[in-house]
């Protein structure tokens, strides 16, 4: 509490002291995706309420997490108060689409000599490169294709994109199993 000299009253009235914020951060990169959620820091003085775009946090806690879900640039609100006094301090993130994997496949077991195919579709999407990568080999890929594969033992075949803030991996597996033949003898 302050002492604030009162002019009408000729006397000394005891008031809040202003709310101060320090600090108003967050953890990573200010560029995150829509599925993700982010955590809030912040060091602050005098503080009886303290909001995160309107939402009220407890005054002892000095971190907040938000799960991101619209896409955009997004502002981010710190305003605390104390008596009749209020400060507040933003931050804003982007944020963007996580890639989507649409992938089937017609099949995930195949015969081991008997010739036959497997058939993988995939629709991939908010991507800005992409891979398919089996055994040893590795293709730059389009979004949208298909593939017939007839492979000697199973084989996994992993669908590698980077995202569109160009850094980040997403990774997508499916399998296609290779069995020998069962024999069944009968005496």
């Amino acid at each position: 509490m302050a002492l604030r000299y009162n002019e009408r009253t000729g006397m000394f009235d005891e008031v809040p002291d202003d709310p101060r914020i320090n600090s108003f951060t967050f953890e990573g990169n200010p560029i995150r995706y829509n599925d993700e959620s982010v955590t809030f820091h912040w060091d602050v003085i005098d503080s009886q309420r303290i909001y995160i775009n309107d939402i009220e946090v407890p005054v002892n806690s000095t971190s907040y997490q938000y799960r991101l879900s619209e896409v955009g640039l997004k502002d981010f609100v710190l305003r605390i108060e104390n008596g009749g006094n209020q400060k507040t301090e933003t931050l804003q993130i982007k944020v963007i689409e996580t890639p989507e994997f649409n992938v089937v496949q017609s099949c995930n077991k195949l015969r081991k000599g008997k010739n036959e195919s497997c058939l993988i579709k995939w629709d991939i999407q908010n991507a800005r490169s992409l891979k398919l990568k089996f055994g040893n080999t590795v293709e730059e890929i389009e979004n949208f294709a298909e593939r017939s594969v007839s492979p000697d033992s199973s084989t996994d075949y992993k669908f590698e994109v980077i995202g569109l803030d160009g850094e980040r991996v997403f990774a997508y597996t499916v399998r296609v199993d290779v069995f020998e033949e069962s024999t069944v003898l009968f005496e």
